[in-house]
C-alpha cells in the first residue's frame, strides 16, 4: 500500500456484498452513475502497490510505521516518568509487506509461490506466532499504561480522527459502492471471470479470488497447493484481462471527482498528518532511532 491503508481497504470493503461467489450484480436497475475522468490508477508491479487520488493526502505506509513507532516510544517514556521499568524497549515496529490486495492477489510472483496468502519477513512472522504468549507487562505497568494513554505525548500522536475525518469520507465509500455496481466493473470481471472458468475455476467476485480457497489456512499463513494452482490461474487470467489495471482507473475516476470538491481540505488534513509525522520523527531521533 503506498498511501493510506484506511483508503485502499475502505474501497476493498465497501459495495462488494452485492454480488456472492460467481454472481454478478442484477442490472435490471438502472445503473449507477459514475463520472468518468480518464484518471489512472497507480498499479506498480515492482513494488506491488496501487495508489488512487485519496492515497496522496494519507499517509504512506512508512509515515505510518513512523508514527506507531514514537506512539510506542512515548509509552515507554510515559510509564517510566510514573517512576516504573518498563518490561519494553523503544524501538521501531516491525514492517509490514505493504503489497496492495485491493484486488486480489495479482502479482505473478506472489501466486506462485505463497498462492492466496500474504507473505511476511521472517521477523513479522516470528512477532505475529509471538502474539499469542500473552503480556509482559507487569499489572502496574498495565494500569499506568491505561492512564498514560491519555497524556498529552501519546494522544498528540493520535492520527484518527485525521484520517477518517470529514464529509469526504462517507462520500469516497459512496462512490466505491457505487463504482462496482456499474456496467463497466461489470464487464471487466465478467471478462475476467470467464478466463478463470476456462481455466477450470469459478470466480468468487467478492473477494476478486478463485472460488474455493482455503481462508482458514491462509489466515495462518498456511500455503496450499491446490490454492498455489488456483492463485495462479487467478493472476494469469488478471494478467491476460488487464483485470487490476481497469478496476484502479474505475476507482480512480470515481474518487477524482471528490478529491476536487474536498481539495482544500484534504490539503489541510494532510497537513495536519505531515505535522504530526514530524512530531513523531523528532520523538524518534531523541530515542536514538
Amino acid at each position: 500500500m503506498r498511501r493510506g491503508a484506511a483508503a485502499l481497504l475502505l474501497l476493498v470493503g465497501l459495495g462488494l456484498g452485492a454480488c456472492t461467489s460467481g454472481e454478478q450484480p442484477s442490472r435490471s436497475s438502472s445503473a449507477p452513475v459514475v463520472q468518468t475522468t480518464g484518471v489512472r490508477g497507480e498499479v506498480d508491479p515492482s513494488s506491488g502497490t496501487i495508489a488512487l487520488p485519496w492515497d496522496h493526502y494519507l499517509l504512506t505506509s512508512t509515515e505510518h510505521d513512523d508514527i506507531v513507532s514514537a506512539q510506542g516510544v512515548a509509552m515507554i517514556e510515559c510509564v517510566e516518568a510514573a517512576g516504573l521499568t518498563s518490561a519494553e524497549q523503544p524501538r521501531r515496529v516491525i514492517k509490514d509487506n505493504d503489497t496492495s490486495r485491493l484486488y486480489g492477489v495479482w502479482l505473478m510472483r506472489d501466486a506462485e509461490r505463497y498462492g492466496y496468502v500474504l507473505p511476511e519477513s521472517k521477523e513479522k512472522m516470528a512477532a505475529i506466532k509471538g502474539q499469542s504468549t500473552g503480556s509482559v507487562f507487569s499489572q502496574a505497568e498495565l494500569d499506568q499504561r491505561a492512564k498514560c494513554a491519555t497524556s498529552a505525548l501519546v494522544t498528540s500522536l493520535d492520527t484518527r480522527t485525521l484520517d477518517a475525518g470529514g464529509p469526504w469520507v462517507d462520500e469516497f465509500s459512496g462512490v466505491a459502492d457505487a463504482v462496482r455496481r456499474t456496467p463497466a466493473w461489470h464487464q471487466a470481471t465478467s471478462a475476467w471471470a470467464a478466463c478463470l472458468a476456462s481455466a477450470g475455476f469459478q470466480a468468487d467476485v467478492d473477494r476478486l479470488a478463485a472460488a474455493g480457497v482455503d481462508w482458514n489456512a491462509v489466515d495462518k499463513y498456511q500455503v496450499e497447493e491446490r490454492d498455489v494452482k488456483a492463485a495462479v490461474a487467478d493472476v494469469a487470467c488478471k494478467e491476460k484481462t488487464d483485470l487490476v489495471q481497469q478496476l484502479a482507473n474505475l476507482d480512480a475516476s470515481a474518487q477524482e471527482p471528490v478529491v476536487q470538491k474536498y481539495q482544500a481540505e484534504l490539503e489541510k488534513s494532510h497537513a495536519d498528518l505531515a505535522a504530526v509525522h514530524t512530531h513523531a520523527i523528532a520523538i524518534l531521533r531523541d530515542a536514538g532511532l
